[in-house]
């Protein structure tokens, strides 16, 4: 007998569920209710993102009384973005239980951070609406696991390029872009990045790569909109 995929991810979840099928919703990607004609998983994405912004900004909270509202904002950044949330889902091989459309499938949409971030949500909203508020909670504290007290030790300490797509994606509804420039022989570039969101330059930085450019420009942009 073959096993639902609500409940293989249930059990990977280590939750039980009397009934899974908001579950099985979590699966479905726009990309495959445009092929299909059936719901996706974006109604229990809004729900879920909500729910782990209350979640870790309540742990916070309870947890470390002495933080300020500006560190437990910038804590919650760190933890409830696309990156964090893709690992989360990765952690899981949430992926390969995702339900996307052809082209999103040749593409490998079901591994990209975006999808998988959404998708990590959408189960957040879905636990919340079968088994309520409890249960939930108790998953997210339990896969964010380490990260929450490590993120509350020195907040807005990491990741600068995590946190302004947090900050970006919620007050433009897009993430940043990067312009990078490079000079100087081969043996020794140096990189400029200009962070622009909506073409608007929040920040510049230089690095001797050009990730290393950008994640400087991140800063920043982030120090200056946080200041």
């Amino acid at each position: 007998m073959t096993t639902e995929p609500g409940s293989v991810l249930a059990g990977r979840l280590g939750i039980e569920l009397a009934d899974p099928s908001l579950l099985e919703l979590a699966r479905v990607h726009p990309s495959y209710t445009a092929e299909h004609g059936t719901t996706s998983n974006q109604r229990l994405e809004f729900l879920g993102d909500a729910i782990l912004g209350f979640v870790v900004a309540e742990a916070l909270f309870l947890a470390h009384p002495e933080m300020g509202e500006g560190g437990m904002s910038k804590t919650r950044i760190a933890l409830v973005n696309e990156s964090v949330l893709a690992d989360l889902a990765r952690s899981l091989d949430l992926g390969s239980l995702l339900l996307v459309g052809r082209g999103a499938e040749a593409a490998g949409d079901r591994e990209k951070d975006s999808v998988l971030a959404d998708a990590m949500e959408a189960v957040f909203g879905a636990v919340y609406l079968t088994a309520g508020y409890e249960p939930v909670r108790s998953l997210v504290l339990r896969l964010l696991g380490d990260r929450l007290e490590e993120a509350a030790a020195d907040p807005g300490s990491k990741d600068f390029k995590s946190l302004m797509n947090e900050w970006s994606h919620k007050e433009f509804g897009q993430l940043p872009c990067y312009e990078v420039t490079s000079s100087g022989p081969a043996h020794d570039p140096r990189f400029v990045a200009t962070l622009k969101v909506a073409d608007r330059v929040l920040g510049t930085g230089e690095g001797r790569s050009k990730k290393a450019a950008e994640a400087d420009a991140a800063r920043a942009a982030w120090e200056d909109h946080s200041a």
